[in-house]
């Protein structure tokens, strides 16, 4: 055998030896991950969802009131708009409303064409060389949160007495949300408590300490509420708060003790 040969000879061997050295040590890498796997899987425990909720009367609301006005004198509307948005404003103000708990949250101009060939942008006019008869919408919107819900209606009465004909988005809440929470939190524990409590039973054997808990609130969003605005009521508002209602889920993993 010359020396090329043997040089070759001596290189296939040592890449057969790379390809023996890589195979063991993939397979000992292999052999140390599955009992890390092992460790990982959740044996002998027991994962329920549970379900509390807690009633709260509703002790504030936020309502919607504003005006519309409609007129072909766009200068016109805007004023008219701004004296009748001043007048409810001064009304539900001297109900009791704090200034700070009123918030314009909408002023809008819209043109509504009447009749005739679309506008020239350019000259105002319709393509016939006509002006079109238009309207404009003038819109101003509050927010009033009414911290005492005994002045809702009130509050509804005062703005459509100073003229306000857009009333909408009446909805009651909590002023203090935690404590409702805290009680819809302790009887969501308990029923998880009880459903895990019955499946360890059910398994043969006890059911052991907390190891895991993951919470999700699911209510206490807007509530129902039912108003009738100057339909055979007198000209008043006919308010029913109804009730409020916090849902809280957890979900929680036991041990299971065999």
């Amino acid at each position: 055998m010359n020396f090329s040969t043997s040089k070759r000879a001596g290189l296939v061997g040592l890449a057969v030896l790379l390809v023996v050295v890589m195979a063991i040590s993939l397979g000992t890498a292999a052999a140390q991950d599955a009992p890390a796997e092992a460790e990982d899987f959740p044996v002998n425990t027991i994962t329920v969802t549970g379900t509390g909720s807690a009633p709260a009367a509703p002790d504030m609301a936020t309502i919607e009131v504003g005006a519309e006005i409609i007129n072909p004198d766009i200068a016109a509307a805007f004023s008219e708009s701004n004296t009748t948005i001043d007048a409810i404003i001064a009304a539900i103000s001297a109900v009791g409303i704090a200034p700070e708990d009123i918030r314009t949250t909408n002023l809008s101009i819209y043109i509504e064409q009447l009749y005739g060939m679309p506008l020239d942008p350019a000259s105002s006019t319709s393509s016939d060389g006509s002006t079109p008869a238009r309207n404009y919408h003038v819109t101003n919107t509050v927010r009033v949160t009414v911290r005492d819900i005994t002045l809702v209606e009130a509050v509804l009465n005062a703005a459509v007495g100073a003229g306000a004909n857009n009333i909408y988005g009446l909805t009651f809440g909590v002023s203090d949300r935690v404590a409702v929470e805290s009680q819809a939190r302790i009887n969501a524990m308990d029923d998880a408590q009880q459903r895990a409590a019955q499946l360890a039973e059910i398994a043969g054997g006890a059911l052991g300490e907390v190891i895991v808990v993951n919470e999700s609130t699911t209510g206490g969003g807007p509530f129902d509420a039912l108003y009738n605005m100057a339909e055979g009521r007198g000209g008043g508002a006919t308010i029913e708060p109804g009730s409020l209602s916090v849902q809280v889920q957890v979900q929680v993993t036991y041990r299971l003790n065999r």
